[in-house]
């Protein structure tokens, strides 16, 4: 009536996975290398304003770097999405 827990250690029934069944994914990982950039270039733009006179107007400043980074999201989304639909078509 009743099924076996298959999260008991010892139990016959539990599931177990070769190594081989598991997909790991290789190469670099893009999304880190952007955000790696991203954290580059705004530690230079503070280096940059903190050991030089130049004076930044954050009123114009800010809304760029908001635009800026939306517009890297939505590349990084589409090419997932597009990505995404490849692998689809592979399998």
């Amino acid at each position: 009536m009743f099924e076996e827990d298959s999260t008991v250690p010892g139990n016959s029934n539990a599931h177990t996975r070769d190594a081989e069944d598991v997909i790991r994914p290789t190469g670099i990982s893009w999304v880190t290398v952007t955000f790696g950039l991203i954290c580059l270039s705004v530690s230079g733009l503070v280096l940059t304003l903190q050991l030089s006179d130049l004076r930044l107007d954050w009123s114009v400043a800010i809304p760029g770097f908001v635009i800026a980074a939306g517009v890297v999201l939505m590349v990084l989304g589409a090419l997932a999405l597009l990505k995404g639909r490849a692998d689809a078509e592979e399998r």
